[in-house]
């Protein structure tokens, strides 16, 4: 068989749709980002299986895991302004 261009670009594609698929399911599953972010070994088996989507996208999985998995705490409601009296 061969491949040539072509079929190269098609097999791309195809990797690209499936681990993107399988990316945006991680990022959609907050369980399963917080057992990522504390099992390291995991993490760097995924990264490996979707390394063309991550480049592609340029994501950062670390850094996305620890973003898209930190409670955000909500900012301090504002002081009142002192009267001017």
């Amino acid at each position: 068989m061969e491949w040539g261009a072509e079929k190269d670009e098609m097999h791309l594609q195809f990797r690209l749709r499936l681990e993107g698929s399988r990316l945006e399911e991680i990022f959609a599953d907050k369980d399963w980002m917080q057992i990522l972010r504390h099992n390291y070994d995991r993490l760097q088996t995924l990264k490996s299986s979707l390394r063309h989507v991550l480049a592609f996208r340029d994501i950062d999985l670390e850094q996305e895991i620890i973003n898209r998995s930190t409670p955000r705490v909500p900012p301090p409601p504002p002081t009142p302004k002192p009267s001017s009296f």
